[in-house]
């Protein structure tokens, strides 16, 4: 029921030391907090990769899946040429859906060997967290104080989901920072235009969809509202156009999402017929409402289970998930007062956070913190708006101890359930 004592010990580690460390560095610069990220998590993945390798006979952790796959990228192919890589990775994949860390494994291994690519892979984890904190500082800065900004950066930079990430091998990491990546430059590009910023954003935009099909076409609609967004006609009309657009895709998103599956080489129905089997494992109706709720709001941290297989792996970074049901409310009130009051400039990360809500949704994977992960920056930004927008007004009711009162019964039906 509880976790195991390396587990438990491992978090509470994480947890103390990132307390520590945003006490310290919130009074520094932001290369200074950069670096302290890096340290913070550099040691933090080779500590569990310790852990991983004595508890469980495997640098990547209890049952290693996709990260294995991405392993044997490097070490079957890394001593062979790209070209052959490639053919290989063309069969596995034929829409080119997953091949960014797999090659990003294969120049690993190719540059380094297989006695130190497991290693350098790490080292390169806590490299891209760091330059992502440093860069969704610097989005920060665009809607928030420099303060401010700092904070969102640490919360993010010291995420025990990213260490699990760097530690068990997975893509994540990467994954998100060329999310964070793809903002910062189409910010850049929308504010001044160089050849440099623009060829960045197709770079990054390009990059997308080299780890997830529907990931790459939501920023293209991202690129697509904030161009359309300064045209002063569509400012005018936006309430009009607003509804229209959503009526629009409440029809056309699970048929968009139907094209997509479809590209990547699944049948149009393949969601359906596994959610329906999902659900039914977790209580039918009461499954597809808490992947809802867990969806929007969570996913719900996992402190306790029965499950022996969740022990293992999903209480080694509640508290990511923690954060994100806590600040979930802030993000909303945000939304609804960015839609209100027409701040045109917050509206793509808002679009981009609520795609792949609505995919979370549909593709039932609401409990998922990896499948968050993607719009968790993004989230943290407009959410920290949002607190401060909350705190700036006067409530009679009081609806964030309503919610909080919400989530801390949701936390504990879910973990005692």
């Amino acid at each position: 029921m509880f976790p195991p004592l390396h587990n438990a010990a491992l978090q509470l580690g994480k947890w103390a030391t990132g307390l520590f460390i945003s006490l310290y560095a919130l009074k520094k610069s932001i290369s200074t907090i950069t670096a302290w990220v890096f340290f913070f998590q550099l040691v933090f993945i080779l500590i569990s990769t310790w852990v991983n390798a004595e508890y469980y006979n495997d640098l990547l952790g209890f049952n290693p899946q996709d990260a294995d796959f991405y392993r044997s990228c490097g070490e079957d192919y890394g001593d062979k040429s790209f070209q052959t890589f490639i053919v290989w990775l063309a069969m596995v994949f034929p829409t080119m859906d997953d091949w960014g860390f797999p090659t990003i494994m294969w120049l690993v291994y190719k540059v380094f060997g297989v006695s130190w690519a497991p290693w350098a892979i790490r080292i390169l984890n806590a490299a891209v967290i760091a330059w992502g904190a440093s860069r969704l500082f610097k989005l920060s800065c665009l809607f928030l104080g420099k303060e401010e900004s700092k904070v969102v950066a640490l919360l993010w930079g010291l995420m025990p989901f990213a260490i699990h990430a760097g530690a068990n091998g997975t893509k994540e990491n990467f994954f998100v920072f060329f999310i964070i990546s793809f903002f910062y430059f189409l910010y850049k590009c929308s504010d001044k235009k160089t050849f440099g910023s623009v060829l960045c954003l197709i770079l990054y935009c390009g990059l997308l969809f080299l780890f997830r099909l529907a990931t790459g076409y939501a920023a293209i609609l991202c690129i697509i509202t904030l161009y359309l967004l300064r045209k002063k006609g569509i400012q005018k009309n936006f309430a009009f156009l607003f509804t229209v657009v959503v009526a629009l895709a409440v029809v056309l998103f699970p048929i968009v999402l139907k094209v997509i599956i479809q590209q990547r080489g699944y049948e149009s129905d393949f969601f359906g017929d596994r959610n329906d089997a999902k659900a039914e494992a977790v209580g039918g109706v009461i499954g597809f409402a808490v992947n809802a709720i867990s969806s929007f709001i969570g996913p719900i941290p996992c402190y306790i289970s029965g499950s022996e297989d969740n022990l293992q792996f999903l209480t080694k970074y509640s508290f990511t998930p923690l954060v994100k049901i806590l600040t979930s409310f802030f993000f909303y009130y945000a939304f609804i007062d960015i839609i209100k009051k027409k701040r045109f400039n917050l509206m793509p990360m808002c679009v981009f956070s609520v795609i792949n809500i609505l995919i979370l949704i549909i593709a039932f994977f609401g409990l998922h913190v990896r499948m968050h992960w993607p719009h968790m920056p993004l989230f943290l930004i407009v959410a920290y708006w949002g607190y401060k927008k909350y705190n700036e007004t006067k409530h009679k009711i009081p609806w964030y101890p309503l919610y909080l009162g919400f989530a801390f019964l949701l936390i504990v039906f879910y973990n005692f359930r």
